[in-house]
């Protein structure tokens, strides 16, 4: 029994490489809005603040540059001391840390809670399950065909209609369980319903197909022709299916956090998802219609908690692994 030093070195590699890329985005976002906010600060300042305009022109010819790329110099400061891709990246992610901590009505650490305790109860559920049905109908073909068809459908679709079916049709649930913001059993079960739903039949479909490959397995043969108890031929098969099903579960649970970032917008649960979506503000601004603003702090704050999860999450499943299979070292 032993950890993989080299798939956890993978792993580390893969999620720092994400973040240098990330880092990237942001020193690009920041140069590009800060000089975009330069040309256009320089001409309201230039005709409401002749003065200041001034003193900005002396400033940019004792530099022997334009007044414009002067002031982009001046704001990029106040990020970075330096212009590089990778020093304004950092300013931009400690100025978003900064925002976040100075914004009360963003409340990361709930989200955070919210978010990982229904995809985990759902991821629960479905694995439970979705391991029992397996079991108990191997090979199945339906399942397999329930698998493929919730695999074709959009998260935000199964959750739509049942909505329609459980709230408006069958009146199981009543509008107020999922329009509140207090939280509740009733607005958290809907949506834990619909990741199960999505879910279950793929986990199922996995494990039904799994079970006799494993059965015909030589050391099963072995087990048998000791006499062993069925039960603990399965639970043989099940601790050795538990390596490849850790790894099919990791691929779903980056899935599952997937959609439930949408499922999350669309039930106004308060979690990541709605706060990635608070990212991107609409405003109505006649006569210009609908202008959409993008809050790049909130984003990249969003973004690199949603990476640190997933990494977590990585580490866990490699360790996880190691455990469970003596072959590892």
């Amino acid at each position: 029994m032993g950890i993989s030093a080299n798939k956890l070195l993978k792993v580390i590699g893969i999620y720092v490489s994400l973040f240098l890329i990330v880092i990237v985005i942001a020193g690009v976002t920041g140069i590009k809005i800060t000089k975009i906010y330069a040309e256009e600060a320089i001409g309201y300042i230039k005709v409401n603040n002749p003065s200041f305009y001034e003193q900005l022109a002396k400033n940019a010819s004792r530099e022997g540059v334009p007044v414009e790329k002067y002031y982009y110099k001046l704001l990029l400061s106040r990020v970075s001391e330096k212009d590089n891709v990778i020093s304004v990246g950092l300013g931009m992610l400690r100025k978003s840390k900064l925002y976040l901590k100075n914004t009360p009505n963003l409340n990361l650490s709930r989200a955070i809670v919210v978010s990982l305790g229904i995809i985990g109860v759902s991821f629960f559920i479905a694995t439970l399950v979705g391991a029992v049905l397996g079991f108990k109908f191997p090979g199945s073909r339906g399942i397999r065909v329930m698998a493929k068809f919730f695999n074709g459908l959009p998260s935000w679709w199964v959750g739509v209609a049942l909505i329609l079916l459980l709230v408006i049709k069958l009146k199981v649930f009543s509008v107020s369980d999922i329009a509140t913001n207090n939280p509740s059993l009733a607005r958290y079960l809907l949506p834990i319903i619909t990741l199960v739903l999505i879910y279950i039949w793929e986990i199922a479909d996995f494990i039904s197909h799994e079970v006799p490959r494993e059965l015909n397995m030589p050391y099963i043969m072995a087990d048998r022709a000791k006499g062993l108890p069925e039960r603990i031929v399965k639970r043989h098969v099940l601790r050795n299916m538990a390596i490849t099903l850790s790894a099919f579960n990791f691929q779903k649970f980056g899935e599952i956090f997937t959609d439930f970032m949408i499922i999350d917008v669309l039930f106004g649960l308060g979690g990541l998802g709605s706060l990635l979506r608070r990212s991107f503000v609409r405003e109505i601004v006649p006569p210009y219609g609908v202008i959409v603003q993008f809050n790049y702090h909130l984003f990249f704050v969003v973004t690199l908690t949603i990476m640190t999860i997933l990494f977590i999450i990585s580490l866990v499943l490699e360790v996880v692994k190691g455990i469970l299979d003596p072959r590892v070292s």
